[in-house]
């Protein structure tokens, strides 16, 4: 397996489909190698006037379910965890480095063994990736991890993102979770707790992933086996102004230089086959389309 190299970090665009279009979409109109595993049409799903290019997710046929994504030097960072049985939700995680022009993977990265689930990656302005589990941080540079940090007390890295200054980790939870602003200078230390936080806010329940904007704004993802959405919100207090209906297990999303938002689904990995919603894709959404 390559390793990333981080003087090849370069860009990427998205696309999906909405409900009532008149035929399925096909893997002519999608980037990337098509995966043996996606034998039925793609879904239709919401919003999808609002979608452009879409990206087939890498190495759904050796299991990989993903989950995390960020934007760094023109590229998408997608992490994935490796898992085909319904009720295991840990396996041995991999960072990816797709191309914009034709969804091809640039780069592979294995993550160390104590990562089970790698459910948000976020980019730092220092062009460092952290790669976010359950109870650790993994940060990636120079195509390599160089240090790992424990997540200790309440702090949970179910997903990840930097607003330009700080790293932000937030916990999955079905009645609602948390999100963290760390500084990256505790980035320096072999574990954290929630004392490190210089910010907390409430966030809605199962929420999947986090992005910030060039316009200061906030997104969340929030999703299941039947449902997904991308909400707006009031990154100083978390409140949510607004929301837009999405494909069923939507997971993380990531922001552009153009402000166009990435998102990725695990809907359609082997572990969630049984899904109606089959959408293992990367996707841009052009939120000035969203309605």
């Amino acid at each position: 397996m390559r390793r990333i190299d981080a003087g090849l970090i370069a860009g990427v665009a998205l696309a999906v489909a909405m409900p009532g279009c008149a035929s399925p979409v096909f893997s002519a109109d999608i980037l990337g190698k098509k995966p043996d595993v996606v034998s039925r049409p793609l879904s239709d799903v919401p919003n999808a006037t609002a979608i452009g290019t879409r990206i087939w997710v890498p190495d759904l046929d050796e299991g990989f379910v993903p989950q995390g994504l960020a934007y760094i030097g023109g590229q998408l960072a997608l992490s994935a965890y490796r898992s085909a049985d319904p009720k295991q939700g840990r396996g041995p995680c991999r960072l990816f480095l797709l191309s914009p022009a034709t969804g091809a993977v640039a780069q592979r990265l294995g993550l160390p063994e104590t990562c089970g689930h790698a459910g948000g990656v976020a980019a730092l302005a220092d062009g460092r990736l952290v790669v976010a589990d359950t109870h650790s941080l993994y940060v990636v540079s120079g195509g390599r991890v160089t240090a790992t940090v424990a997540l200790k007390g309440k702090l949970r890295g179910s997903f990840a993102d930097s607003d330009g200054h700080a790293l932000w980790i937030g916990a999955y939870d079905r009645s609602g979770g948390t999100l963290w602003r760390i500084p990256p200078e505790a980035l320096a230390r072999a574990e954290i707790d929630e004392s490190a936080a210089t910010k907390t806010l409430p966030i809605p329940p199962r929420v999947q992933g986090l992005a910030f904007d060039r316009k200061g704004g906030a997104w969340l993802t929030v999703s299941g086996s039947r449902d997904g959405a991308l909400l707006r919100i009031d990154p100083d207090g978390g409140r949510v102004l607004a929301t837009y209906a999405m494909p069923a297990g939507i997971e993380d999303i990531a922001v552009d230089d153009r402000g166009l938002i990435w998102a990725v689904s695990e809907s359609g990995s082997i572990r969630w086959s049984a899904w109606s919603t089959n959408f293992p894709l990367v996707f841009a959404i052009d939120p000035a389309r969203l309605h």
